[in-house]
């Protein structure tokens, strides 16, 4: 299983989000090191929609550099002008409450998005019930988005960009993206045995993503987790780091029974 990556969710059915040349201009205005830096510097850019860590992880898919000039270029041709005060429209953005990194990167973002005409908004939800209800329901534009891919892809790429998983429940394809190559190839891929073409099978998927954009890639965090080491039994999976369940620890010094 994988660390939980960050995005930034696109709610699709919302202008201009929909445009792609605006979802292209967000992901070049975005500086992915400054993220990285707020992670503390326990992260990698993220570079295709499967974390490096995955078996089927594109390494050579599409990217979207950091180039505000390209950015700013992309907005002019998509129709949105500055106007007199430099802003081109208004977004806003969601998180996941209590995780101060994650409004940190928002403020982050926001101040990235100023720089291209874009003013963003940042909304906190007053606890998780009504992020996921804000989330889960479509109304939202865009959020920073935590989510892990799963253990393979029939799992993690499936839930979240398939047209049949377009739901209104949480972790689910909330962002309304339809493709029917992408819903195609998954289909194929979760049924193929063979690992050589089912790998080809997600690549393409990879490919697709980073053309569509419909989630903006920002990065693949690291939890490195500190323990004592009289205790063992710890959980070697990324897939929730130091908030593991721990009812297979024990502490070595002890004994069994009374």
């Amino acid at each position: 299983a994988s660390c939980p990556r960050t995005y930034i969710d696109i709610n699709l059915r919302k202008p201009p989000l929909n445009n792609i040349n605006v979802r292209k201009a967000i992901a070049h205005a975005v500086n992915k090191d400054t993220i990285i830096e707020i992670l503390n510097g326990y992260a990698k850019p993220a570079l295709a929609h499967l974390r490096y860590t995955s078996r089927f992880h594109h390494p050579r898919v599409k990217q979207y550099e950091y180039n505000l000039s390209k950015a700013n270029q992309l907005l002019d041709e998509a129709g949105y002008k500055k106007g007199p005060d430099g802003t081109r429209f208004d977004l806003t953005i969601d998180f996941w409450p209590g995780v101060p990194t994650a409004q940190a990167a928002c403020e982050s973002l926001r101040e990235e998005l100023k720089k291209v005409g874009i003013r963003l908004t940042i909304r906190p939800s007053p606890d998780v019930a009504t992020y996921i209800k804000r989330t889960s329901s479509w109304d939202y534009e865009i959020n920073y988005y935590i989510m892990t891919d799963g253990p393979d892809p029939a799992f993690g790429l499936e839930r979240q960009y398939t047209s049949k998983n377009i739901k209104k429940i949480p972790f689910t394809n909330t962002r309304g993206y339809s493709n029917p190559e992408v819903d195609r190839l998954c289909d194929e891929a979760r049924m193929e045995q063979n690992f050589e073409k089912r790998k080809r099978l997600y690549h393409r998927v990879q490919e697709i993503l980073a053309d569509d954009l419909p989630m903006i890639l920002l990065t693949d965090p690291e939890w490195p987790t500190v323990y004592n080491k009289e205790f063992d039994g710890f959980p070697m999976t990324y897939l929730y780091g130091h908030m593991n369940p721990l009812d297979t620890v024990f502490w070595r010094k002890g004994k069994v029974g009374p």
